[in-house]
């Protein structure tokens, strides 16, 4: 019997070059693996844009423009939401009674008009939003930017209870789980782990010669962390820092210059950005605030050295014995020096896989989408 499955995406997955896509990619492939037929919408700013290799793994792939713009701000309902609203996505969606995979809070505006009474709906949730959204506000220097961060904040906290009473939320790291469980009474939350594409540990064995930091880097906490990086730990260890990803401003250069041992490297090609990983001595990846998972220290985890990052980057993920935690500038500074000459070893590299395999398995995570939804 065929299995037929709708998945509903915020952005077009493709190219896989920051976390939220790279979990929908990494998803869309294992559950073709496993013999899906995936029908994929997608909202995007681009009608254009490139879909790569989607088409190999998907029935067919439609495209919603993206409303953007003051006349998308509601009293009631989040920007990120109300943006995502389209007519032509439900008509097409009420043609068949497949399961809907809805990626994302961001997604969820189609379920005024489509009940879970009579078919299976799941909401796929990368962070805990009104909480990300408060953690982005916190670190907003304009006001008009913080402001909107503040007001956002509160419409996706009574957004996000209304849909966790009454939908199937597959969530990225056990911390949410318990977060939409104890706080939104969630009807039924689960943990889902993120998808990354990897089958086992890759990373070489030996020391590097460098610390990475990589990053979307137009995202201000990415930003935030760089500048901070560059501020209060450059100038007390002896290994550079490499800083790449996309979009770094003219700020974040500029500051990068004054540090003869810091180098940006923008908007790097994923097999640029894979060698960087693969090569470096050390990935600091802090976090500044506790939702979600951060694809970026899973991917440094399956195919670099040694990883340092602070409890709230590893809290809920099942990772915290794979890294180096770190809770202060001073203690991330110590272990950056213990571990600029220590090699990774083949015994550290097997630690890893074993780790690593018995949560983050793509094909596993895919059965269990399969057999809550198909």
């Amino acid at each position: 019997m065929d299995k037929h499955l709708h998945i509903v995406c915020h952005v077009i997955p493709w190219p896989a070059d920051f976390g939220g896509v790279q979990d929908i990619f990494n998803c869309i492939t294992a559950l073709h693996g496993q013999g899906v037929r995936i029908h994929l919408h997608c909202f995007t700013k681009d009608m254009s844009a490139s879909l790569g290799p989607l088409e190999n793994y998907c029935e067919e792939i439609h495209l919603y423009k993206r409303k953007t713009g003051l006349l998308q701000i509601s009293a009631s309902i989040p920007y990120i939401v109300n943006s995502r609203r389209s007519n032509t996505l439900v008509a097409r969606l009420q043609k068949d009674n497949y399961p809907i995979f809805v990626q994302g809070i961001h997604c969820t505006h189609l379920l005024e008009s489509i009940s879970n009474e009579s078919r299976k709906i799941a909401i796929r949730l990368f962070n805990v939003e009104t909480r990300y959204y408060k953690s982005l506000a916190k670190l907003e220097t304009s006001f008009f930017k913080e402001s909107y961060f503040k007001i956002e904040a509160k419409l996706l906290r009574k957004h996000e209870s209304m849909i966790a009473k009454n939908y199937l939320l597959l969530c990225i790291s056990d911390h949410d789980r318990e977060f939409y469980s104890a706080q939104f009474q969630a009807m039924d939350a689960r943990f889902l782990p993120a998808f990354t594409g990897h089958l086992e540990s890759t990373a070489l064995t030996g020391t590097g010669n460098y610390l990475l930091y990589q990053a979307n880097l137009s995202v201000n906490e990415n930003h935030s962390i760089a500048s901070w990086m560059i501020k209060n730990i450059a100038d007390k260890i002896l290994i550079p820092i490499k800083i790449a990803g996309k979009n770094p401003d003219a700020r974040l250069q500029k500051l990068a210059k004054k540090r003869v041992n810091v180098e940006i490297i923008a908007n790097p090609t994923d097999d640029e950005m894979k060698i960087l990983i693969a090569e470096a001595q050390i990935h600091l990846l802090p976090s500044y605030n506790n939702t979600g998972v951060k694809l970026k220290l899973l991917n440094a985890l399956f195919t670099g050295k040694h990883c340092i990052t602070n409890p709230a980057g590893v809290v809920g993920t099942g990772l915290e014995h794979l890294v180096h935690l770190a809770n202060s500038d001073e203690e991330s500074i110590q272990l950056i020096n213990e571990l600029q000459k220590t090699p990774f070893t083949q015994e550290d590299k097997i630690t890893r896989s074993v780790a690593l395999a018995q949560l983050y398995n793509d094909d596993n995570n895919a059965a269990i989408i399969c057999d809550l939804l198909l």
